[in-house]
């Protein structure tokens, strides 16, 4: 018989046992496969001090995907069942019964909420309801009656007029007094109004509001005066005092009567003799420097030529001093005396 000679084998020559091993502590599906992971099943203490450094001795696990979604849904818990109220439910607080509650009115005839009746903040049940007794017709006061404007008759007509009624500064007067209409005046800080004589009397304003059709129809005197005389400042010559006249009534003059009639007489153009009246030569060049002010105030071109074609006015010879301060009161009665500033 023929001796067996043993050889030794080298470790590395030897096949590999593979084991298919489940994952461990990997959730699985009811549908998914079952994942597997390759594990060696010899392990050589030789071999891993080896000068073979490619193997470690383990194949690392590897991580796999499942096409499905693994879901862990809780038990439901048992539901808390009894007859009686849970001591929770038993302690908490009692919700208050809801109440109709009147909404405060006006006093005596207030109703409340849906209609019912107000008691002074007392909740009222619905259910039976009273008509509310009428409301008292309202009371209605006497009127006081109207009085008609009385007509003062002129300073021409009074018998306590001076023969001299024509001339200036008459020491003359009347034993009746003329109050004069308050937008009228005189006040040399604060007029009443506020208006250039330059201007239409359209433009004359109070309080940034120009007056109204309604004011400006109250008499300009009281008691009201069928006319009156309104005299020009020294500055201009006597000539051109106003006498102003009734127009808008036909009965007494009133406050627009007194504007309209002031701006038409202003408005009037000079002569030569007219100019010949300033006393210096400074005063002419005065005028005709506030002749010049006036056609250049206007920004539209027809007009600032209509303007100045126009030539020099009355209203030139106040030399600037064009803004109405109110009408001062004359020596005479139903006189009153041009200031402007």
């Amino acid at each position: 018989m023929q001796p067996q000679i043993m050889r030794r084998i080298p470790i590395h020559s030897i096949p590999l046992l593979l084991i298919p091993v489940p994952e461990m502590n990997t959730p699985r599906s009811i549908n998914s496969p079952g994942q597997f992971n390759l594990v060696s099943s010899c392990f050589n203490h030789h071999y891993e001090h080896s000068n073979h450094n490619t193997m470690t001795g383990f194949f690392k696990k590897k991580v796999r995907f499942s096409r499905t979604s693994t879901v862990h849904l809780p038990a439901t818990p048992q539901l808390y069942r009894s007859r009686s109220d849970s001591p929770a439910s038993s302690l908490g607080p009692i919700t208050p019964p809801s109440a109709s509650v009147g909404l405060p009115g006006p006093t005596p005839y207030a109703y409340g909420y849906y209609g019912a009746p107000y008691d002074g903040g007392h909740a009222v049940v619905p259910g039976k309801y009273q008509a509310a007794p009428p409301a008292p017709p309202p009371a209605r006061l006497p009127l006081a009656p109207v009085q008609p404007i009385r007509v003062a008759p002129s300073s021409s007509n009074s018998p306590h007029s001076s023969s001299s009624h024509n001339s200036r500064g008459s020491s003359s007067s009347s034993s009746q007094r003329f109050a004069i209409h308050r937008y009228l005046e005189l006040a040399s800080s604060h007029p009443a109004i506020v208006y250039n004589l330059l201007d239409h009397p359209s433009m004359a304003a109070r309080h940034h509001y120009t007056l109204s059709p309604a004011v400006l129809a109250e008499p300009a005197t009281s008691p009201a005066l069928s006319s009156l005389t309104v005299k020009m400042p020294t500055s201009l010559p006597s000539a051109w005092d106003l006498q102003v006249a009734p127009r808008a009534n036909g009965s007494f003059v009133t406050l627009g009567d007194v504007l309209d009639q002031l701006y038409a007489q202003l408005r009037v153009n000079i002569n030569q003799r007219d100019f010949d009246h300033l006393r210096s030569s400074a005063e002419r060049k005065e005028a005709t420097a506030a002749y010049e002010r006036r056609y250049r105030r206007y920004r539209a071109q027809d007009a600032y030529l209509r303007e100045k074609k126009g030539g020099m006015k009355r209203v030139d010879f106040l030399r600037g001093k064009s803004v109405f301060l109110g009408l001062g009161r004359g020596k005479r009665s139903a006189v009153w005396i041009l200031n402007t500033g």
